[in-house]
């Protein structure tokens, strides 16, 4: 419902769960201009766990699986 008001398109992603046992939404769809506010607001939905937007606390380090090994941002 979340997403739907939003502007998304919701998909359940089958037959995955997290090492959690939670499942997964995949949304598509959503127009984001302010990331930071869409990360918070998905946060305070009652039932979701995390997003990946990245937004609030950005990744300080990107590991990137190459041809060569691992690339470390």
């Amino acid at each position: 419902r979340v997403a739907l008001s939003l502007g998304g398109t919701p998909t359940l992603r089958e037959g995955f769960t997290t090492d959690s046992g939670n499942q997964i939404l995949d949304v598509s769809g959503l127009s984001i201009t302010d990331a930071i506010a869409l990360e918070k607001q998905l946060n305070n939905v009652p039932g979701v766990v995390t997003n990946g937007l990245f937004a609030v606390l950005p990744a300080d380090v990107a590991l990137l699986a190459t041809q060569n090994g691992i690339r470390r941002l």
